[in-house]
């Protein structure tokens, strides 16, 4: 094995797919009960600055059908990795269920919706959990989300880099490839590293090396687990 990866470091790359395959809404599109209202008020700078007060009310619901989705199988099998792995999970989702199933070290890149982020400066969260996030008609002193904004950068991009290059272990699972930058993520894992690519729907072209596997993740993933622990 090349030198320059940790024999025992694992990294787990988890996309919408995943979370979606427990119920939990895409908060991209719409809400379970079908009004597109993320749609109509999509999370960005500037729905942001013509109403706030939507935005916040959209992602309170949202917190409410996250709250009503326990982890499946998939999660507790990822969660298990950490006795026999120093894992790090890399999640595109903004929900906890990595932590819910027990996952320690969970770094997420479009934000965690149970965060609220101080107006003056954005590198202070306040952990509020599942409690409603209030509007205040002074926006100078409104909480807004922790959620990465369209048009935003994505948190932990270089520590990602860096942690999927040392990995010798990478395990992307229901991932988007919308956006090239989780393409480009990815690429960063070592040839000399076990790569695998789970999905329900399909594959980039753009990332070669990976074993691939489509199936549901109910079978793909605790099997893939239970042979990396043996």
């Amino acid at each position: 094995m090349n030198e320059l990866i940790n024999p025992n470091k694992v990294v787990v790359f988890t996309g919408p797919e995943l979370t979606q395959d427990c119920g939990t809404p895409n908060h991209r599109t719409h809400t379970p009960n079908g009004k597109h209202r993320l749609a109509n008020y999509p999370y960005s700078p500037y729905a942001w600055q013509q109403s706030p007060a939507q935005v916040i009310a959209t992602y309170n619901e949202l917190k409410q059908y996250i709250l009503a989705v326990e982890p499946n199988e998939s999660y507790l099998a990822i969660a298990q990795l950490e006795h026999q792995y120093d894992v790090t999970v890399i999640t595109q989702n903004i929900d906890d269920l990595h932590e819910r199933s027990g996952s320690t070290d969970v770094r997420h890149l479009h934000g965690d919706i149970t965060q609220a982020m101080s107006p003056t400066d954005q590198k202070l969260l306040i952990d509020i959990g599942y409690n409603y996030l209030s509007f205040n008609s002074n926006s100078t002193e409104q909480l807004r989300p922790n959620i990465v904004s369209y048009g935003e950068r994505t948190y932990w991009q270089a520590e990602a880099r860096s942690l999927i290059s040392s990995a010798s272990i990478v395990l992307a699972i229901g991932v988007s490839f919308d956006l090239l930058p989780t393409i480009h993520l990815l690429r960063n894992a070592s040839i000399y590293s076990e790569r695998y690519l789970l999905s329900t729907k399909g594959y980039s072209r753009l990332l070669q090396g990976y074993q691939k596997i489509r199936e549901p993740f109910s079978e793909s993933v605790p099997r893939i687990i239970v042979g990396l622990t043996r």
